[in-house]
């Protein structure tokens, strides 16, 4: 299996008021700290996007074998 993260961007304020919603596909989103992340997805999921941001912040690519 092989998974990709890849980043978007930082969002302001006034794009992320301006989030529409495709009603037959998803209800809800939101923006949580990557506790809630754990606590959401679970441990295997959590490392993944605790990864991911690791990579952000140091601008870097990760390859992580587990």
């Amino acid at each position: 299996m092989l998974h990709f993260v890849f980043f978007g961007g930082i969002l302001t304020d006034i794009e992320k008021s301006k989030i529409k919603l495709q009603a037959d596909e998803l209800k809800a989103h939101r923006f949580v700290n990557i506790e809630e992340v754990y606590k959401l997805c679970g441990i295997g999921i959590g490392q993944r996007v605790e990864r991911a941001l690791e990579a952000i912040r140091s601008n870097t690519a990760i390859y992580w074998d587990f």
